[in-house]
């Protein structure tokens, strides 16, 4: 037997299935039956526009206009002419470009007239407003409405028919789709959910009935039932990151958040949609480092360098671009001398070349490869370089916002910047590893 509120939801969802079907018909008759957009020009290259004499707008200039519709020209102003007195002369037309029918060009106008020249273009004296046609005028609205109905139709979609509340399923204004009452108790009945959820991951207990506790508070706040899980994915979020902002994970926490998951059944894959697994693993790593008790928590397969026996593989990035602080010399400077002819095409020349040398360093990037982390060194592998860092060997460390800069124990010692994904966890491991 389905709940109540399953029932209502089946029920508004049908409702919305059939509003959107009358909706999408009525959008389509209207853009059936809805006037194309028509007008009034002085070419016919198609062939399929009807061509007359008109007389102009302002004067009595005679001009051979083509519609697309009959009563185009009519509606911009030109006058159509029925017949013709013998004393006016009909515009020579000239050979049609594409179809049958002739393309006639604009007449000439006379020079005795002071009139305005004629164009299809609307072309009118100053401070006179065009008038719109009722067929373009027709064709704007029809466009703005089914703009509005496509928008209104997103919005049912999304939120249902309006007048009646979503949640109580009682009724409520033309255009309102819920009360403000039950919109209200719908976010605390949220808010509570993700509240339990974060308790339970945090303190472990309560887990047998966690559930239930959700399912409960769902139905009274109206919540669908199929975000329970959401809402524990949320309160594990939250409980790892109030962990994280204060210290790593210890061991005792880490327990309570494996029994928070086997109790929600969220999997893996769960979390990694939002990256918690790894926050939650690595809060594990650094509480391993800084108690002492090693493990391996990541399972990389074979890997291409080889480790010192006894390490231990703490992390892997697997995606790092390596850059290196180099030195580039060059030589400045200019020669004087003379040169003195010996024979025909050959030369002798006295001088001197002078010159400095000209040190300048730049940060170039090396390769992209493996960054790997163990307790006793660093190792780097890529097409092009291949090494290994001592842990030891690191006098200074640096993070940035994309990764983090090195200094090795040695003579000339250059600046090594790795730019890995999550330079804040891989700081804080090296930091934990670094003798002090």
């Amino acid at each position: 037997m389905k709940p109540r509120h399953a029932e209502g939801e089946e029920s508004r969802r049908k409702q919305v299935r059939r509003f959107c079907t009358v909706l999408f018909t009525v959008s389509l008759l209207l853009f059936r039956f809805a006037p194309s957009h028509a007008g009034c020009w002085a070419s016919n290259p198609s062939g399929t526009r009807q061509c007359r004499d008109f007389r102009g707008r302002v004067s009595d200039q005679i001009l051979t206009l083509c519609e697309d519709r009959p009563g185009d020209c009519a509606a911009e102003g030109y006058r159509p002419i029925t017949t013709r007195h013998r004393s006016e002369k009909r515009p020579r037309p000239r050979k049609a470009v594409n179809g049958d029918a002739p393309l006639v060009v604009q007449a000439t106008p006379q020079p005795a007239s002071s009139a305005a020249l004629d164009s299809p273009e609307p072309v009118e004296p100053p401070n006179q407003s065009q008038p719109i046609s009722a067929q373009n005028a027709l064709a704007m609205v029809g466009g703005l409405a089914t703009v509005l109905l496509a928008a209104f139709l997103a919005v049912v979609i999304r939120r249902g028919l309006p007048g009646k509340c979503a949640f109580c399923g009682g009724k409520t204004g033309p255009f309102s789709w819920q009360h403000d009452e039950c919109a209200e108790k719908n976010r605390a009945a949220w808010t509570n959910m993700v509240s339990a959820a974060t308790e339970a991951a945090r303190s472990g207990s309560g887990l047998d009935s966690l559930r239930e506790t959700l399912s409960n508070l769902a139905l009274g706040g109206k919540v669908p039932l199929d975000r329970i899980k959401e809402a524990e994915v949320g309160g594990f979020e939250a409980a790892v990151t109030a962990i994280l902002d204060s210290s790593a994970i210890s061991p005792t926490q880490e327990s309570q958040l494996v029994s928070f998951m086997k109790a929600a059944d969220l999997t893996q894959q769960d979390l990694d949609a939002r990256g918690l697994w790894s926050r939650m693993v690595k809060g594990c790593v650094l509480s391993d480092v800084a108690s002492g008790n090693l493990r391996s928590r990541v399972s990389a397969g074979t890997l291409p360098f080889n480790s010192q026996k006894g390490e231990i593989l703490l992390w892997i990035f697997p995606t790092c671009r390596y850059a290196a602080e180099k030195a580039h010399r060059s030589y400045v400077g200019g020669s004087s001398g003379v040169s003195v002819r010996i024979m025909r095409g050959v030369y002798y020349r006295v001088g001197a070349f002078k010159g400095h040398p000209v040190e300048t360093t730049s940060l170039d990037e090396v390769d992209t490869g493996i960054l790997a982390i163990t307790q006793k060194n660093l190792y780097f592998a890529g097409p092009h370089a291949t090494f290994r860092i001592a842990i030891a060997k690191i006098v200074s460390l640096v993070p940035y916002s994309d990764g983090f800069t090195l200094f090795r124990d040695r003579a000339n010692a250059k600046r090594e910047v790795f730019f890995v994904d999550d330079p804040w966890f891989a700081h804080n491991l090296l930091s934990h590893l670094t003798p002090e």
